[in-house]
Formats: C-alpha cells, sequence, structure tokens
C-alpha cells in the first residue's frame, strides 16, 4: 500500500512539473525586433488618414471622460539596423504632416495638451497580456516632476511615470504592430489598445467634467493608429525656439522600417 502511494506521489509530482512548464512556456515573451535598412534611423509616426487617438478616464461617479485628439506626431531614432526597443516623443493636436488642422478636445472641450520632458518607449517583444492574447508592452517615460497633461476648462488630466515615489504606467500592453509596404517603403503600422492607465485629475472645476480635483484612477485607456516611417538621420534632436518638446528631427530620404522575429 504504502509502495502504490509513493508511486502515485511520484505520478501526480510529474504531473504538476510538467504543468508548471508548460504554463512558463505559455506566458514566455515571444522575442521580435525593429529594423531598419541602416545604422541610424529617424523615426516619425502620424496618424494621417488612420483617425483619431483617445484617451479615455472614468471617475469614480461612472463618467467617461475622453481626451481625443485628430491629429498627432511621434518623433524618435533607432541606433543600429536592429533594436529591442524605440522610445518616441509625442506631439498632440498640431498640424499633420499633410497640412490637416490639428484639435484635441476634453469631453468637448478644447485642451491644451503638454508632453515636455516626456517619451512613450516601446517593447518589439510580445507576451501573454492575461486576456488570453498576446501583444507588446509600451511605457510612459518622464523627467523628474514631469506628467503628460491635458488642460481643459480649468481640469487637467496628468499622465506621469511616477506617483507617490513609486513609478506607474511601466509595460502597459495593448500594443500590436504590423509591416506595410515595400522595399525603401517599408512602414510599421502602430496599433494601441493599452489600459490599466495611471491618471490624476486636479483643478477645481474638474467637476464640469465629471471628476474630482484630487482623483486618481488607474482605468486609463489609450487608443489609436500610428504609421511609423523611417528616414535617414542627419541630425536632431532639436527643441523648437521658445519651446521644451525635443520632436524635430533633420531627416534625408525614407528608408523602410519592419517587425522581424528572430
Amino acid at each position: 500500500m504504502s509502495r502504490n502511494l509513493k508511486m502515485l506521489g511520484l505520478a501526480l509530482a510529474a504531473v504538476f512539473a510538467f504543468g508548471a512548464i508548460a504554463a512558463s512556456g505559455a506566458s514566455a515573451a515571444v522575442e521580435h525586433t525593429f529594423n531598419s535598412e541602416i545604422e541610424k534611423t529617424v523615426l516619425t509616426g502620424d496618424n494621417d488618414g488612420l483617425g483619431s487617438l483617445t484617451l479615455t478616464v472614468t471617475g469614480k461617479s461612472g463618467t467617461k471622460v475622453p481626451v481625443t485628439c485628430t491629429t498627432a506626431s511621434f518623433a524618435g531614432d533607432q541606433a543600429g539596423k536592429t533594436a529591442d526597443g524605440i522610445t518616441l516623443h509625442p506631439t498632440f493636436g498640431k498640424p499633420n504632416t499633410k497640412g490637416e488642422a490639428g484639435s484635441c478636445k476634453l469631453a468637448g472641450l478644447g485642451v491644451t495638451i503638454t508632453t515636455t520632458g516626456c517619451n512613450f518607449t516601446f517593447d518589439s517583444d510580445t507576451s501573454a497580456n492575461g486576456l488570453g492574447g498576446e501583444d507588446a508592452t509600451t511605457s510612459v517615460e518622464c523627467e523628474a516632476g514631469k506628467a503628460m497633461k491635458s488642460a481643459a476648462a480649468g481640469c487637467t488630466v496628468s499622465i506621469a511615470s511616477e506617483s507617490g515615489g513609486k513609478p506607474v504606467n511601466q509595460n502597459l500592453h495593448g500594443i500590436s504592430y504590423a509591416n506595410e509596404g515595400a522595399g525603401e517603403s517599408r512602414t510599421v503600422k502602430v496599433t494601441s489598445a493599452v489600459k490599466g492607465i495611471h491618471w490624476t485629475a486636479s483643478g477645481v472645476f474638474c467637476g464640469l467634467v465629471g471628476l474630482a480635483n484630487g482623483e486618481t484612477g488607474t482605468n486609463g485607456e489609450f487608443t489609436g493608429t500610428v504609421s511609423t516611417k523611417g528616414f535617414e538621420y542627419i541630425s536632431g534632436p532639436e527643441v523648437p525656439a521658445g519651446g521644451g518638446d525635443k520632436d524635430s528631427y533633420k531627416e534625408g530620404k525614407q528608408r523602410g522600417i519592419f517587425m522581424t522575429t528572430p
């Protein structure tokens, strides 16, 4: 009897061990890389013809407050022909490359978005997102004391990389990539369906949009699609006169960029 129990115990141990290995494999990251035809590449992105980009936060009252931008652009650079991650500086609400007028609104009100000192970093690898799917992650990276701020009608919604001395908005799932085009015209489409964004509302008139002064939450959602292109690097980034956003590069001929799986 004791021998049978011992054999049963060993069999169960083997089953649990196999299950643990299988579960580990299922959640492991799948490696990808960002790739370019040249050693240093200027990366630019915009939502021309791809619809608006929207950040939506939900207050404790249950009110959904959307910040929507009809135009947006992103800029950064990649050193080397391959990279595991890229960093892009966002600019929201300015005219896009086609000259279309830019605008952003918070709950229907005109809004000014400040991104000085803050960037998005994008991981090339994909992993299980906890929802039965697999995608890549993004993080908000801000200089000390900085945050991405959407201000309208006496209420500001801030997205930072730190809160109370602790990191927030790191490795948020919901990013997918798709290669488009051919040759030197190859581009990468980046689609965001990011959830779990930490936000803070401040301002005595936040009640007008359904939020409370000092209210915080972790239910922010960011959606939208951007097409990213690569260009020969000449110089930059440069800080525009009177501004602080490092979003200006001098670029040359377009060169192909793409995603691969090693």
